[in-house]
């Protein structure tokens, strides 16, 4: 499978808000495109489509709700991140350690330096967790973010910033990748 971080307009401020400074509030997303085999008697994906994975805090519970929805309901992405192109998961595996890691989570890493209720602060937590069940290599989550709020506000200012790029850290031969009906080659 291939993973991907993810990103759509956040939620609007509320008035309140207006005459105050802050960073672009974006909704974050793991996005997760199964490989589809076209040789005979290989188990296809039942989610042939990419799905996206985005958590929301309860304050109640003081945990995240782990949500899942496909392609057609995400046509407001703004841009896709690349981290993985070989993910040993399907759909079910990946909700189910997203699920598990972010019900008992308690960083203290520094590049979660952020809290719970911020948009960003479970993203970097579910990096993390990918990182350590290896379905994506290590890399520094924090110049990741970095590296994320460039990209997707080159994709907002109209100045042809493709829609999905590689994570260059990760893959420093992007460049050469092609994409052909938006699967990486």
């Amino acid at each position: 499978s291939n993973v991907y971080v993810s990103a759509t307009k956040g939620v609007d401020r509320s008035e309140s808000d207006l005459h105050k400074y802050r960073r672009a509030e974006h909704k974050w997303m793991i996005s997760v495109e199964p490989h589809q085999h076209h040789t005979p008697l290989i188990h296809k994906e039942k989610h042939p489509e990419p799905y996206h994975f985005f958590a929301v805090w309860d304050e109640t519970s003081q945990t995240y709700d782990i949500t899942s929805t496909g392609a057609e309901d995400h046509e407001g992405i703004i841009g896709n991140i690349l981290v993985s192109d070989h993910a040993k998961t399907n759909i079910d595996e990946m909700k189910a350690l997203l699920v598990t890691r972010l019900r008992h989570q308690n960083s203290s890493l520094p590049s979660e330096a952020t809290s719970p209720e911020e948009p960003e602060h479970w993203i970097r937590v579910a990096l993390h967790a990918l990182q350590d069940d290896e379905l994506v290599e290590r890399f520094d989550v924090g110049e990741f973010m970095t590296f994320a709020h460039a990209f997707i506000a080159n994709r907002l200012g109209d100045n042809g910033a493709p829609a999905m790029v590689a994570y260059p850290v990760l893959h420093k031969d992007h460049e050469k990748k092609k994409q052909h009906q938006n699967f990486w080659l």
